[in-house]
């Protein structure tokens, strides 16, 4: 009998197409109980939408709570790329129904009353993640886990990339709020997210079938602007999906995360050091080919 895990995810859907993409990895994937979504960071009201709209073109329902709009601290202004939400959403149709509450509030009220049961996976900024924490702190005991995409290991063969990555410099203080809270943490940072693509031979895959879920799905990726300008992205937030349910795809170790809050360069930066008995398990590997191969299998896999 295959094992069932609970899950919340806490997403900021419609900016990069990753997230979708995270959305249709944990529809075709059978182990998953998708109980609830948590929207978070800038026009969440928008970010719910696109999700309403995904879950209905699979035909799934899943209740959509609505959640911070802005960064802990209020002391860094909202990313918005500006294309969120075009041809997913229709402006002129009356919105789709989200959940009454709040989406931090639902987080804690669903892991107390399932201790031990629910993991969240956290795949944009931390902002929700953060407010149930301080909400409730002993929720970070009570977690089954805390599954991020964030952060940046940078050495010096990888001075390409950025000294803090994207979703945790947008709520840097957010950030260190969770990685300060002893919760049990999976971690997969940029660096590794990096090295798998989605690329134009992937996208006919999925274009070829006529469900409507892959449909939207090519739609949106031919749509992304780093994807319409590269014919390529990383599929970030699938990949921190995948180490969590794929471990053997992936090698970890245990280590400690520190988040830079005040640093004028290195706002955002996240320092890992190695302890084997640190709260957070930090992906440092992954088999690059295997993951292409299960995630393109899993997106074009039309609803049953």
């Amino acid at each position: 009998m295959t094992q069932s895990y609970s899950l919340i995810l806490d997403t900021d859907i419609g900016t990069d197409i990753d997230d979708l993409l995270a959305l249709g990895f944990l529809l075709n994937s059978p182990e998953v109980d998708l109980i609830g979504i948590t929207c978070v960071y800038g026009d969440v009201a928008l970010r719910a939408q696109i999700t309403l709209t995904a879950l209905q073109k699979y035909g799934q329902n899943v209740p959509v709570y609505l959640g911070a709009e802005l960064p802990l601290l209020r002391q860094r202004d909202v990313y918005w790329g500006g294309h969120e939400g075009e041809g997913i959403t229709d402006q002129g149709a009356a919105p789709l129904p989200v959940s009454e509450g709040f989406g931090p509030s639902y987080i804690v009220d669903t892991i107390r009353a399932n201790p031990g049961k629910v993991h969240v996976a956290a795949i944009g900024p931390l902002t929700n993640i953060a407010l149930a924490l301080q909400q409730a702190p002993d929720i970070a005991e009570k977690v089954a886990s805390f599954i991020i995409m964030g952060g940046v290991i940078r050495g010096n063969d990888q001075l390409e990339l950025p000294i803090a990555e994207h979703n945790i410099i947008c709520d840097a203080q957010a950030a260190h709020v969770v990685f300060a809270s002893s919760a049990p943490i999976l971690l997969t940072p940029l660096n590794i997210t990096v090295q798998p693509q989605i690329t134009q031979a992937h996208l006919a895959r999925i274009q070829a079938k006529d469900a409507p879920f892959q449909q939207l799905l090519g739609d949106q990726i031919s749509r992304y602007p780093r994807f319409a300008r590269l014919g390529q992205t990383s599929p970030h937030d699938p990949l921190a999906l995948a180490a969590w349910l794929h471990p053997e795809l992936v090698e970890t170790t245990q280590v400690d995360i520190t988040v830079e809050t005040e640093g004028r360069i290195s706002l955002g930066a996240t320092h890992a050091k190695a302890n084997p008995e640190g709260n957070v398990q930090l992906v440092t590997k992954v088999d690059v080919p295997a993951f292409e191969a299960l995630l393109v299998e899993k997106l074009e896999t039309e609803p049953a």
